[in-house]
């Protein structure tokens, strides 16, 4: 259960960030980008979770290819087969379809880095709020001696 509750806020968190930063970029987002940002996010989150001994360049370029592999399948259903024109990369050559283009993808791997980097922070900050224990084990089990049953009789 906890680690469906970081992943959903990973998503959101993704979500959120990414809309923002479209917003920032082009002047606005469509909503559909809120959640294909959140799954590009959280797919690089589950990466950087199990690849955190890899060089942050190394998740980058990864991160790179998580979100153009996302842009492209949500591309293609939004833009191509429910025909709600969300973006088009027509204009620049060479392009997948009007969905994907290597421009982008250098922006991807750019963007990546900090969000890289947002992974990381979030991981740690999730794993300095759970308690030392897990809500599925007893309170007595935890591997720091408990000071409060300190005995007062030490003779053998």
């Amino acid at each position: 259960m906890k680690k469906t509750v970081e992943y959903l806020f990973a998503a959101v968190m993704g979500g959120v960030v990414y809309g923002a930063v479209e917003t920032l970029w082009r002047g606005y987002t469509h909503p559909s980008m809120i959640f294909v940002g959140g799954i590009c996010f959280l797919l690089i989150y589950i990466y950087r979770e199990h690849n955190a001994s890899k060089r942050i360049v190394l998740c980058a370029a990864v991160g790179a290819l998580i979100i153009t592999t996302i842009e492209f399948v949500s591309g293609c259903i939004l833009n191509l087969w429910l025909h709600l024109s969300v973006w088009s990369y027509r204009s620049l050559t060479p392009n997948l379809l009007g969905q994907i283009c290597p421009h982008y993808m250098v922006l991807w791997f750019l963007l990546s880095h900090p969000a890289v980097l947002l992974c990381d922070l979030m991981r740690q900050l999730w794993r300095d709020r759970l308690p030392a224990h897990s809500p599925d084990e007893p309170s007595g089990s935890s591997d720091k001696p408990d000071s409060s049953s300190s005995s007062s009789s030490s003779s053998p």
